[in-house]
């Protein structure tokens, strides 16, 4: 039905009518009279007030009349997927956040946020003014519709503009802003927060008219979920009393009040090892929370084994340990804190490892572009001594596709219908698909039915170059089938050309490549492998802006924009590409009318600080030359910015391109606010410069910055001549990220409204500092670790493999981690732009932030965005929409609509892409899981950690000590974290790299228990990780404890009676440059008991010498003999000389060849017991093995241990024997 000019003006009587003859709506559920409402919801809002003026009578935005060419238009031939005219829904899958209102101002609500709250609930109970077939009952005092540009005579102006956070937290100083524009009356306005219908909280003050004030509330840290309301009333303090206005809105509730940080000493353990960790608590001013936490340690069952409560901090931080068992239930693990209800889990990989007789490593990167000229990396082959392995050397790769999604994961409800055909997405974002077609119009591998998941694999054989010597002679007709290194001296440095492998497959862009080693030792007749992973990438740049697309921009106000170059995979180009390349800008603008005017096109530079991204700013009235007394109206005609960039790389010649569109603000009079910042690195403690513009004349405007939910502060600002400028002073609650909400009241309540939601580095406050000096130890065995820093500071320090720490797993803690994690607060609210640069290396992620403008298509949204409620006596701007709710219709933000259910799901279903912003994809080649798991273990892995220290800095600002570096040589990445009292949190920005290489060490190896009369082998390795061939000297200590066993020619050692020798022993070695020897020394005990052995070995530069304990056991059988004595000392102490023992003084047998015992095995053990049964927990605890010198390997000793340490026990309890160290260490046990 198409309405005429005077039909469509006499419309909104019509509304009336059939409005006051139909059935009201159950106001407790939009979506129909017939559903119930639910009281438990705290998110839901329950009303029994009917007036409101978003009705299809009273809403003004529907009696204009609408030009054919508007972007808006609802009427025409242009509408796609266009449902009937029922609930409205945003771009965002969010229903519409204001509700109702009365203008009036009595005691009916005007919960502005209800409906849809700011975080996309749309099970609220508010009412849909055009749900379901429905038609509200809507009156006023006056019987009549009044709104803003409504065509009666009355205009009522704006009395009062309350406005809060949405969220409230535990602890929390909870800050409502209120201001009285109109009122002659003294005024008290009263606020208070209630939980499940009791108030826990409130604050009133006097507002006089035309002053903002800030009402107060701090929030209890006791809080508990439940059903939360804010309350705000306007009270008059005359004797006449009475109220002016009574609003009240459901709040959500969020336990998290803080930021919990759990950082552990390596992502990866094995059976035995002991796990160290820290939990890290921190508030919202980045400070400690100083209240006991609860730990608990749990396995993969879910099983927990063991907790820590009420556990005390050192300014925050809580350092403890857990002892795995030698045989753990394998698999990933989680610590759980709780903090004050709030509850934080991390997980780490336990794993069975056995070692070898030897490992393999294979070192290769974890990513290579299909660029690049060389699949390349290092075979390393040890003994567990660390001497290098000399055998023979097999290399293979195997090439096959990175492991697709699980395609059960999609129903068919993503799929497109039959017939339809939609815009693809950004293919970077998109999955790999091998079995694509091209002219597939449903090219997308999850549509298909029988997609081939097992895609062939290709195997090739490294060939190796190696020279023979001459005295190996090969047969005439030897024949090789696999390829191999015969003479491999434990090091081999491997390149293979990718563009080999294209030979045996199409493309290597989405593929990932296992190399895998095969040694094998002669002497030992063993062969071990090892392996590595690496993934191919497309080199291919991929140019984008940053944020979703499309924007909103204000038209003839400025345009900021900002542009990354990559390549596809995330990471960073090199300097050198980036020094050739070319960014080319042109921007386009479209007219409501439909006509298009361009920009001159502008080629930007990179911004100094951030290599790789560009800054665009535009001044579109400067850019058109738009001047005179018609400038505002063809500003005000401005309908979308289109920008497109063109990337011109000289270096490699590629090019790339990228388009954002910026759709114009709603507004129904064509007013504008803008605020953007001059300050380019916001710190905390320093001041942050705003700019205020307006296309209309304003006296004063308000402000407000919000951050993490919380309303930090208010106030109002003077403007001059259309613009002003203001200084707000960081605190560390603003980071890492704060938004400024600015907003203009009008005399008729148009309210204009613009936010910037900006980044604040508050870690760099905390400026502490750590040295690692390995200057003072010539030697190199010791490094000095000086710490810097404010008095009385804690700082962790972690030590780990960088094999490990590429891995990226999450146990560590990283600077883009934390303020990853505590950009969190705001997930769900207007966030900033911000670019994350991957590494290829395996190093920390790279997050760089910018400023970003609000998201909100009209000023109803903009507060919603941001998780603020609004509290007024009329209207506040939104753009009308027509996308039904209730039948899963969401609102693009040119206003067309989409279903729900294709939100997120790799295609454009919007016009301008809207259905697919703010998707937070999964990663679909699961990176974390890819790094963790794409190399084989070996036991130096498990063994590197170093450095995991806790200190408190002393009265002068440093603490220094000294630490042995071991002697292994590791890449050592060093991180530390500090928590100063006053400075709050604070970590080093990257981690401090050491490696940790001795240039001349040694390593024995031997056994540490023997029998009598054994030979025992000793094997030294003296290594050389200098440039330089040395010789060297390893001497075997003298001493009367062993005797040396001498060698005789050819190897031949007597077994019962071998030449021995005591004294000291030499040996001369020669040792080449970055390589190890080794030194067989064989030894015989003369003694019972232990006996240390001491070996030293040195050189010209250098000397390092070890010391080993030998335990020598007696052979025979052991015998016991017991001897008892009843002491009274009731009366009068003993003194005995002497005891009778049953055993005899000497060994020896007269005239007999054998003896009474062993020489030197006797041995006696005194205890003095003063309980009738006798001693109580001789060992702790007590087992078979203390008890009955039986071995813990079975169940029925361990049952029997359980039992005996059980009832020993229960017999202290009964007879009153109390010993709390002796209760404390079994309670642990």
């Amino acid at each position: 039905m198409t309405l005429s000019r005077y039909a469509y003006r006499t419309c909104p009587l019509l509304l009336f009518l059939v409005t006051c003859c139909t059935k009201a709506q159950d106001l407790n559920n939009p979506y129909g009279p017939s559903s119930t409402s639910n009281y438990n919801n705290p998110y839901t809002q329950e009303s029994n007030y009917q007036n409101n003026p978003y009705s299809s009578s009273a809403n003004p935005y529907l009696q204009n009349e609408y030009d054919r060419n508007d972007v808006y238009r609802r009427d025409g031939a242009d509408q796609v997927d266009r449902p009937d005219q029922f609930g409205r829904t945003d771009q965002y899958g969010r229903t519409d956040q204001f509700g109702r209102n009365d203008l009036y101002g009595g005691k009916g609500r005007n919960d502005i946020i209800g409906q849809g709250d700011a975080y996309g609930n749309r099970d609220s109970g508010e009412y849909d003014p055009f749900g379901g077939g429905n038609t509200p009952s809507w009156r006023n005092k006056l019987g009549a519709n009044i709104g803003h540009e409504s065509h009666s005579t009355i205009i009522k102006e704006a009395t009062y503009f309350i406005v809060a956070s949405k969220v409230v937290r535990p602890g929390q100083l909870y800050r409502v802003s209120a201001i009285v524009l109109k009122e002659k009356q003294p005024l008290t306005v009263r606020a208070s927060i209630q939980r499940n219908g009791v108030e826990v909280s409130a604050d009133y003050k006097d507002v006089k008219e035309g002053i903002p004030e800030t009402l107060l509330m701090r929030v209890p840290s006791t809080s508990a979920p439940g059903e939360y309301k804010l309350r705000v009333e306007g009270l008059y303090v005359d004797e006449l009393g009475g109220a002016q206005f009574i609003n009240e809105t459901n709040l959500i509730f969020s336990q998290r009040s803080m930021t919990i940080f759990i950082q552990l000493d390596k992502p990866v353990y094995m059976q035995g090892e002991t796990v160290r960790f820290r939990t890290i608590p921190i508030n919202t001013e980045l400070k400690a929370f100083n209240d006991a936490v609860d730990v608990y340690m749990l396995d993969p069952s879910g099983n927990i084994l063991k907790r820590w409560l009420s556990r005390q901090s050192n300014l925050g931080t809580v350092s403890l340990e857990y002892q795995l068992s030698d045989q753990p239930t394998f698999g990933e693990w989680k610590i759980r804190v709780i903090a004050q209800g709030q509850v934080e889990e991390s997980s780490f990989l336990v794993e069975e490892y056995y070692q070898t007789r030897f490992e393999v490593n294979v070192t290769m990167p974890a990513f290579f572009l299909n660029t690049d000229e060389y699949v390349h990396g290092i075979i390393m082959a040890n003994y567990t001594s660390g001497a290098p392995v000399r055998g023979n050397l097999t290399l293979k790769a195997t090439v096959r596709p990175i492991k697709p999604i699980d395609p059960n994961k999609y129903t068919k409800k993503n799929r497109p219908r039959p017939g339809e055909q939609r815009n693809n997405l950004y293919d970077a974002d998109r999955p790999y698909d091998f079995n694509q077609n091209p002219n597939d119009v449903n090219n997308n591998q999850y549509d298909y039915e029988r997609r081939d998941y097992n895609p062939p694999i290709v195997e090739k054989y490294f060939t190796f170059d190696e020279e023979i010597p001459s005295w190996y002679k090969l047969p005439y007709n030897y024949y090789e089938p696999i390829p191999c290194m015969k003479f491999f001296e434990g090091v081999y440095e491997f390149k293979y050309p990718i563009q080999d492998l294209l030979h045996y497959i199409s493309s290597l862009d989405g593929m990932e490549i296992v190399v895998t080693a095969t040694v094998g030792d002669r002497l030992l007749d063993e062969v071990i492998e090892g392996f590595s992973t690496a993934r191919i990438f497309n080199s291919s740049i991929r140019l984008k802006f940053l944020g979703d697309s499309p924007q909103v921009f204000k038209p003839g106000m400025p345009v900021t924009a900002y542009i990354a170059a990559s390549y596809f995979d995330g990471s960073p180009l090199s300097p050198e590409i980036l020094g050739s390349s070319v960014l080319e800008v042109s921007t386009s603008v479209d007219m409501h009318a439909g006509g298009r005017r361009d920009v001159p096109t502008k080629q930007l530079y990179q911004m100094e600080d951030n290599p790789g991204v560009w800054e665009y700013k535009l001044d579109v009235k400067k850019e058109l030359g738009v001047t005179g007394p018609r400038a505002y109206e063809e500003l005000s005609t401005m309908n979308a910015l289109r920008i497109n960039a063109i990337y011109k790389d000289g270096y490699t010649g590629q090019r790339a391109q990228a388009e954002l569109l910026m759709l114009a603000h709603y507004s129904t009079n064509n007013q504008h606010m803008k605020v953007i910042t001059s300050t380019t690195t916001p710190k905390v403690g320093e001041y942050m410069i705003f700019h205020i513009r307006s296309n209309y004349y304003i006296d004063k405007f308000s402000y407000l910055i919000i951050s993490k939910g919380i309303v930090l502060l208010t106030g109002d600002q003077d403007m001059n001549d259309f613009v002003s400028t203001m200084a707000i002073v960081l605190s560390a609650e603003m980071a890492p990220v704060a938004t400024i909400v600015v907003w203009h009241v009008g005399k008729h309540g148009d309210v204009e409204v613009d936010s910037l939601t900006f980044p604040v580095n508050g870690i760099s406050r905390n400026k502490f500092k750590v040295f690692v000096n390995n200057k003072k130890a010539r030697t190199g065995h010791k490094v000095e670790v000086a710490i810097y820093g404010e008095p009385g500071s804690y700082v962790g320090l972690s030590g780990i493999d960088r094999a490990f720490y590429t891995m990226q797993a999450g146990n560590e803690l990283t600077y883009a981690k934390v303020i990853s994690k505590m950009s969190t607060f705001d997930d769900d609210t207007n966030g900033t732009h911000h670019l994350t640069w991957f590494s290829h290396e395996g190093n920390p992620d790279e997050l760089v932030y910018f400023p970003s403008s609000t998201f909100g298509i009209d000023a109803n949204r903009t507060f919603e965005y941001l998780g603020l409620v609004v509290f007024t006596d009329f209207l506040v701007h939104r753009r009308p929409s027509f996308c039904n709710a209730t039948q899963g219709y969401g609102e693009c933000l040119n206003g067309r609509c989409y279903n729900l259910r294709k939100r997120c799901d790799y295609f454009r279903d919007c016009e301008d892409g809207s259905d697919e912003a703010g998707c937070h994809y999964e990663n679909m080649t699961e990176l974390a899981l890819f790094r963790k798991f794409r190399f084989n273990r070996i036991q130096r892995q498990y063994e590197n950690v170093w450095l995991w220290k806790d200190v408190n800095i002393g009265p002068h600002g440093r603490y220094i000590f000294n630490i042995p570096v071991p002697s292994r040589p590791v890449h050592w990445m060093i991180s530390a974290f500090s928590m100063s009292p006053s400075l709050g949190f604070g970590m080093l920005n990257k981690a401090i790299e050491y490696l940790g290489v001795l240039p001349f060490f040694i390593n024995v190896e031997m056994p540490n228990r023997c029998m009598q009369g054994e030979q025992v082998g000793i094997r030294v390795t003296v290594f050389n990780y200098m440039t330089e061939n040395i010789e060297a000297t390893v001497v075997l200590n003298g001493s009367p404890d062993y005797k040396f066993v001498h060698v005789e020619e050819n190897g031949i050692v007597r077994a019962y009676n071998p030449r021995t020798s005591f004294g000291e022993h030499q040996f001369f070695i020669y040792i080449k440059a970055q390589d190890a020897s080794v030194v067989y020394i064989p030894i015989v005990a003369t003694k019972l008991g232990d006996i240390e052995v001491t070996i030293h070995a040195s050189t010209l530069i250098g000397k390092d010498q070890i010391t080993k304990k030998l335990h020598v056991e007696s052979d025979g059988v052991p015998q016991y003999r017991h001897q008892s004595m009843l002491l009274d000392l009731s009366n009068r102490a003993y003194a005995f000389q002497y005891m009778h023992v049953n055993v005899t003084e000497t060994p020896i047998i007269p005239y007999e060849y054998d003896r009474y015992y062993v020489y030197g095995s006797n041995k006696a053990r005194l205890s003095v017991v003063g309980d009738v049964v006798g001693p109580v927990f001789p060992t702790m605890p007590v087992n078979a093995t203390s008890l009955l010198n039986l071995p813990m390997d079975c169940g029925e000793q361990n049952i029997f241990s359980f039992a005996v340490n059980m009832y020993t026990l229960l017999y202290m309890r009964y007879t009153q024997i109390k010993n709390r160290t002796i209760q404390s260490r079994l309670s642990i046990i």
